[in-house]
């Protein structure tokens, strides 16, 4: 090969390193670090929850003081398997039992143990049976209406001094809600979750669905964008930083993703898509996923006195 030619191949690998070094280096300002530490407990008391969502089935135990000052002791992650048609009452049933269990061994007593049905769930036609058999058994479960999941999110999640100039954005399987605190009264919203391409619902509808709910949200709120879900959780492992902080700073471009090595599947390109309409809609300064909070910690933190 040509000396000249040879030249000009390595001037194009150069031009082509900084831009890729350039890209990479933006992409990287646009993650505003978060430094806040929740306070701990003092004399707190152990509780659990036990989530059966679309998809997700899992429970969480926290130690919570009188002041709400909560820290997580335990979690445990599994499958519903409900938006799926891949599972039966009995087996829910059985599932449950076995976490209650566990809840106890761990030290939770049986009253501070509390179940959820998530809103998603509660579309789902198999969830009626699920909910005779929990009956059957005398088992009782809280159904949560989409606004109170979002509102609950947001009282686990944001420290009440970022109340006033935040909102929350909860990406789950079944819907992805919205909430926020005005001078009045708590605000919570829903629409579409990650898995709308399971029902044919095209990419366009919902990144526009998506940008039409944020607008509602006061500009006075969008200073920092907190977010929650099984989508926020994926997208953080695909960050470099594995630091084990509550809270973790995201990238407001989405594309700082899209370059990921790891293996990009169909749910969670869908919430990309809803990601990208929420960062490119609202413009905050930072999103902050917190790793360690959920809305059925915050039903925990909310019905402390609930008998």
């Amino acid at each position: 090969m040509k000396p000249i030619k040879l030249l000009f191949l390595g001037l194009l690998f150069l031009v082509a390193s900084c831009n890729t070094s350039s890209k990479n280096k933006k992409e990287k300002e646009e993650i505003t670090s978060f430094d806040y530490i929740s306070k701990k407990p003092i004399n707190g008391v152990l509780r659990g929850v036990i989530e059966i969502g679309t998809t997700g089935f899992n429970y969480f135990i926290i130690e919570v003081d009188t002041q709400k000052n909560w820290e997580l002791k335990f979690k445990e992650y599994g499958k519903s398997l409900i938006s799926e048609g891949m599972t039966t009452p009995l087996q829910i049933k059985s599932k449950l039992n076995a976490y209650i269990a566990t809840l106890k061994n761990y030290g939770v007593k049986l009253q501070n143990i509390k179940i959820l049905i998530s809103s998603g769930a509660l579309k789902e036609e198999i969830t009626q049976q699920i909910l005779e058999k929990l009956k059957e058994e005398n088992i009782k479960a809280k159904l949560i209406t989409p606004k109170t999941e979002a509102i609950y999110g947001l009282m686990a999640t944001v420290p009440e001094q970022f109340m006033a100039s935040s909102f929350l954005i909860d990406i789950g399987s079944g819907n992805t809600k919205i909430a926020y605190k005005t001078d009045k009264d708590f605000i919570g919203e829903e629409t579409y979750g990650s898995k709308y391409h399971q029902k044919g619902i095209e990419d366009e509808e919902v990144f526009d669905k998506i940008k039409t709910l944020i607008r509602t949200i006061p500009k006075n709120k969008r200073k920092t964008c907190f977010i929650i879900g099984g989508i926020p959780y994926e997208l953080s492992k695909l960050m470099e930083n594995t630091e084990e902080k509550r809270y973790i700073s995201l990238p407001i471009n989405s594309s700082y993703f899209l370059s990921s090595k790891e293996k990009i599947g169909k749910r969670l390109k869908s919430g990309l898509n809803i990601y990208k309409a929420i960062t490119d809609e609202v413009k905050c300064k930072r999103v902050v996923f917190d790793k360690k909070s959920n809305f059925a910690i915050g039903y925990l933190l909310e019905g402390l006195n609930e008998k």
